[in-house]
C-alpha cells in the first residue's frame, strides 16, 4: 500500500514496509492515497469497501481543512489590523501554501501560529479579540514557548519559540528567512522551505521522541519538504544547521528512515552521504533487535537521541540527568504528568525504571543472538509506528484519525 505513495518507484534499496489500509488510515495518510490513486486512475483496483474508506477520509478532511482555512484567514485579517506579524507552520501553512497538491490533504487538529517572542502577550489579545479562549483540559503542551487557545471546536495554538532547548532556528534567523505571503495581509508570512523542514524535524525528533519509530504522516510530509530543498539547492546548508546544533547524527538517522519509506533523496552530496550512511547503519541495528515493546517506546526514543547527541551534550550521564531532570520539573506539559510533586517524583522513577529496563531488554537480545524473520514481520519493525485501535480497523473518518494517543501518557 505505501508504495503508491513513494516519490520514485522505481528505486527500492530495501523491501518496502508492509502497512495496510487501516494503518494509512491510522498514520494519516488517507487523503493522500486517495489523491494518488485518483489521479493515477487506480483507485479502481482497491476492493469497494476499501475504495469507500478512503472516499470518506477524503471527504471528511476536506470538510475540516475547509473550516480550518476559512478560520486562518480571519486569524489573518485579525494580526494584520493589530499590525502583529504572523507566520503559520507546520500544518497551517500547507492551507495556504501549496506543499500537498490540495488543501484537502493534510490531516491537522490545529493552527499553528509562529509570532515573534516581544510580540506574544499582544497576539494572545488579538486572539481572544476574535474570540479564542485558553484551552483548558490538557494544559498548555510546552508553556515557555506555546499558548494553546480554542474557539468552537477549532485549536489555535500560538507559539513564539519552536523548542525548549536553544537551536539555530529559534529566534531571528526564522523570521529572517521568512517570505511576505502574497495576496494575503500584509503581515503575514511564511517560513522558508529549509526552516520548513527544521521546524518538522525539531518537532519529530526533540519534542516528540519519534525518530525510532517514526509516524507515516511526519515522514511523508518530511519527504515533500526535502524535495524542496533539494530543489533549492539547500542540502548542505541543511547538513550545516544540524551540524551547528549537534545535532548531524539524528539527521542522519532521520533522513534515512523517511527515504526508506517513501524514497526522496535524488541527490547525494558528500556530505549527506556520510550522514545517511552513519543512519542507515544505525537502522540495522535497531532492526537487528526486532519491535520494541509498546510500553517502551517512549524510554527507547529518549535513549536512541541521548547517544546520537552525546557529543553535543557533554556526554550520556549528563544528557541523562539534565533530561530527567527537566521531564519531572513543574515546567513540564501538563499532560505528560500532573503538576504535584508526588506525580512528578513517580514519573521520574517510571523513567528511570524504562530506561534501566528497555537497555537490560537490548542487550538481552544480543546475548541471544536474536534476529526477528524479516519475511514474517513484513519490515514493520522498530523503525515504523503506526497506532491502531478498534476505530483503524473500522476504517476511522479524519477527524477520528487525527488525535492518536501518546505513547507516554501514564498520568
Amino acid at each position: 500500500m505505501i508504495r503508491h505513495l513513494a516519490f520514485d518507484p522505481q528505486r527500492e534499496a530495501e523491501p518496502a514496509p508492509h502497512v495496510d489500509l487501516p494503518a494509512i488510515l491510522a498514520g494519516k495518510l488517507g487523503p493522500v492515497l486517495y489523491h494518488r490513486l485518483s489521479d493515477t486512475r487506480r483507485l479502481a483496483t482497491l476492493p469497494p469497501d476499501e475504495r469507500e474508506a478512503l472516499r470518506r477520509a477524503y471527504a471528511d478532511n476536506a470538510r475540516h481543512n475547509l473550516i480550518l482555512e476559512n478560520e486562518l484567514h480571519r486569524i489573518l485579517a485579525g494580526f494584520d489590523r493589530d499590525r502583529i506579524p504572523i507566520m503559520p507552520i507546520k500544518g497551517a501553512i500547507s492551507l495556504i501554501d501549496p506543499l500537498y497538491p490540495s488543501p484537502a490533504l493534510r490531516v491537522m487538529s490545529d493552527l499553528d501560529l509562529l509570532v515573534q517572542p516581544d510580540r506574544r502577550e499582544a497576539a494572545r489579545a488579538c486572539l481572544t479579540a476574535l474570540g479564542y479562549q485558553p484551552r483548558k483540559g490538557r494544559g498548555t503542551v510546552l508553556p515557555d514557548v506555546e499558548f494553546p487557545m480554542t474557539r468552537g471546536g477549532i485549536v489555535a495554538d500560538l507559539h513564539w519559540g519552536l523548542t525548549r532547548t536553544g537551536t539555530s532556528t529559534d529566534g531571528d534567523l526564522v523570521w529572517k528567512r521568512a517570505q511576505p505571503l502574497p495576496a494575503f495581509p500584509r503581515a503575514s508570512f511564511f517560513p522558508s522551505n529549509l526552516d520548513q523542514f527544521y521546524i518538522r524535524f525539531l518537532h519529530d525528533t526533540l519534542q516528540d521522541h519519534h525518530l525510532h519509530a517514526v509516524r507515516l504522516w511526519q515522514a511523508y510530509e518530511a519527504a515533500l519538504l526535502f524535495r524542496r530543498i533539494e530543489r533549492d539547492g539547500n542540502v548542505d546548508a541543511l547538513c550545516a544547521q544540524a551540524e551547528e546544533d549537534g545535532l548531524s547524527l539524528v539527521l542522519g538517522v532521520y533522513l534515512a528512515q523517511v527515504d526508506r519509506l517513501f524514497a526522496c533523496i535524488a541527490l547525494q552530496t558528500p556530505t549527506l552521504q556520510r550522514l545517511l550512511e552513519f543512519g542507515r547503519a544505525e537502522i540495522r541495528t535497531f532492526d537487528s533487535l526486532g519491535t520494541w515493546p509498546h510500553v517502551l517506546h517512549f524510554a527507547v526514543g529518549r535513549d536512541l537521541l541521548l547517544r546520537l547527541r552525546a557529543p553535543c551534550l557533554g556526554g550520556y550521564r549528563r544528557a541523562f540527568i539534565q533530561i530527567m531532570w527537566r521531564e519531572c520539573t513543574l515546567a513540564e506539559p501538563t499532560d505528560v504528568v500532573r503538576p504535584s510533586t508526588a506525580a512528578r517524583l513517580l514519573h521520574l522513577l517510571r523513567l528511570c525504571l524504562l530506561h534501566m529496563t528497555q537497555a537490560a531488554w537490548r542487550q538481552s537480545r544480543r546475548l541471544r543472538r536474536w534476529i526477528p524473520d524479516r519475511n514474517k514481520t513484513g519490515m514493520e519493525m522498530a523503525w515504523l509506528y503506526v497506532h491502531r485501535n478498534h476505530l483503524a480497523t473500522r476504517f476511522p473518518s479524519s477527524a477520528s484519525a487525527s488525535h492518536p494517543q501518546r505513547l507516554y501518557e501514564w498520568s
